[in-house]
């Protein structure tokens, strides 16, 4: 369903915003279908009716975690009523995310994302369309970003959420929360208000409520920052990514990716960046890599394992086999 789009709602920040995002980061054509993941909450309900005035054909998918009792019914039947007034097509599924993640030696959080994304890249497939709409906007990627510089994190932990990923997009990432009410208030649309959401007690609202204000503080402006802040590393992280590759491609010595030059990673400009891009994929961490990367040109060999493969360097080269390889006998003579 296309709405015509009022003149106020035009001018609105919240659309001007997502026009300006998919014009510079997500390029999507006219016609481009997308499910809209619908909770029900403020975020995802001014999300469904930007991209429905936007003219994109547009559909639905709502999941039922039954975490929160009543209110989780409530929102699910709000969500059903909604789609029916936007003649919206709906999918849903209802889950016992607490048993999932019991299953799974999940966190109940965990449980919920990989029984969110599954179900709608599912629909997605199904429907064949084009992309996954979800509500990040830029409060979430701000307290993506405080809780990664808390437990320490590198480019990709400060960069925040990426406003896209495959299928997945965030039309809202460089819209602030204060937007997307407003809107709502423009449309007098009603939405869902999750009740657990003032709980300080849980990391993200703690430093929604308590930490973001601080930052208003020192700079009233400081949504604005924040959005020129988060597209500047986003362009720092994709200019990294491209060095590594390139010099990914200068130590490797086989085509099969198991065998680089050790002396080389250790001249180059970032030894430990660079080798944590070729172990990480293999389970390695940062802090386990760093000691085996200051000693890269120690002549004596060395071993370093991660759950699944194990890395040896000897002769100024690493060779990196699978701990089930053929060629482990071969290597250790």
């Amino acid at each position: 369903m296309t709405l015509r789009m009022p003149r106020s709602v035009y001018q609105h920040p919240l659309i001007q915003r997502i026009r300006a995002t998919m014009k510079r980061e997500l390029r999507l054509a006219p016609n481009d279908s997308i499910l809209v993941a619908l909770s029900g909450g403020a975020d995802s309900v001014a999300l469904l009716r930007a991209l429905l005035f936007l003219g994109f054909p547009v559909s639905a998918a709502h999941c039922n975690f039954h975490l929160r009792g009543d209110e989780s019914n409530r929102d699910e039947a709000f969500v059903e009523a909604l789609c029916n007034e936007l003649q919206v097509p709906l999918s849903k599924a209802d889950f016992d995310t607490v048993a999932y993640a019991k299953e799974h030696a999940l966190s109940v959080e965990e449980a919920a994302r990989n029984l969110r994304y599954d179900f709608f890249e599912k629909c997605r497939q199904k429907y064949q369309l084009h992309y996954v709409a979800v509500a990040h906007h830029l409060e979430d990627n701000f307290e993506t970003l405080i809780g990664n510089l808390a437990k320490g994190c590198g480019i990709k932990g400060v960069r925040g959420i990426p406003i896209q990923r495959e299928r997945i997009i965030r039309p809202l990432l460089e819209v602030p929360h204060q937007e997307i009410i407003s809107f709502l208030n423009l449309l007098e649309q009603p939405f869902c208000t999750d009740s657990t959401n003032s709980d300080t007690a849980i990391r993200r609202n703690y430093i929604r409520h308590d930490i973001r204000p601080l930052f208003d503080h020192l700079n009233p402006s400081f949504s604005e920052a924040l959005i020129r802040t988060f597209a500047n590393l986003r362009e720092c992280d994709a200019l990294i990514s491209y060095a590594l590759e390139e010099q990914i491609k200068a130590v490797t010595l086989s085509q099969e990716g198991t065998l680089y030059d050790a002396r080389l990673i250790a001249t180059s400009p970032a030894p430990l960046s660079l080798l944590f891009a070729i172990l990480n994929p293999l389970g390695f961490t940062r802090i386990r890599i760093a000691p085996f990367a200051e000693q890269l040109l120690n002549p004596e060999p060395a071993v370093i394992e991660s759950a699944t493969h194990r890395v040896r360097r000897r002769g100024g080269k690493l060779y990196i086999e699978e701990k089930s390889s053929p060629n482990e006998k071969h290597l250790e003579k």
